[in-house]
């Protein structure tokens, strides 16, 4: 939520019980809560699906950072692949417009059991939650932004990670041993929720 404006990125398409395919979609979503009108722009990547998106307060009217998921090289057709953590996709809600922003990574986390490639950077995932925490003050405004589970094939991640703003820095602050989604013996983290609170992150 952004100035009375809601938004979505990426998705499908649901037609229910009506018998056609799901489609993927390259749009952004504008809600005005006020005028109750919407927009819908087309992005410059791929249609993405199963990723994650937050808010920052920063700028003229904020900003949109959108991670995770897959994404379609061709909108409505095959070949979905992951989408890396090394970069992240930023939206000026004021300009209405994207660019990419490169990541850097944990590298004490490659000797870990954890889902994360060979530059310390989460392994890519479907479906993780993640909240934005603003920390510092006016003259030093950064925030963290968590990120929890989600999972890929049949592995759940059992994770915490952090992405620190303004460095773009991916750190590992809490793992578990990632399980076979299949058993239903361990909590599940490929579906849930993140929310804050004041201080407090649940």
């Amino acid at each position: 939520m952004a100035d009375g404006l809601g938004f979505w990125v990426g998705g499908v398409t649901e037609f229910g019980g009506q018998g056609k395919r799901a489609k993927p979609l390259n749009k952004l979503g504008r809600f005005n809560l006020t005028s109750k009108d919407w927009q819908i722009e087309e992005t410059p990547f791929g249609a993405r699906v199963n990723g994650s998106t937050v808010f920052l307060a920063v700028g003229e009217k904020g900003v949109l950072l959108n991670f995770g998921g897959q994404e379609y090289p061709k909108v409505g057709g095959p070949g979905a692949e992951l989408i890396s953590f090394d970069t992240i996709q930023i939206y000026d809600i004021a300009g209405h417009s994207w660019h990419g922003q490169r990541t850097s990574g944990d590298h004490t986390a490659r000797d870990k059991a954890v889902g994360v490639n060979a530059n310390g950077i989460p392994h890519g995932r479907l479906n993780p939650c993640s909240v934005a925490v603003q920390t510092g003050g006016a003259s030093d405004l950064s925030y963290h932004v968590y990120m929890l589970g989600g999972y890929w094939e049949d592995v759940d991640f059992h994770e915490v990670w952090v992405l620190s703003i303004p460095s773009f820095r991916w750190t590992l602050v809490k793992h578990s041993k990632n399980i076979d989604s299949s058993t239903t013996s361990q909590l599940d983290y490929s579906l849930t929720a993140m929310s804050l609170i004041p201080n407090s992150v649940i």
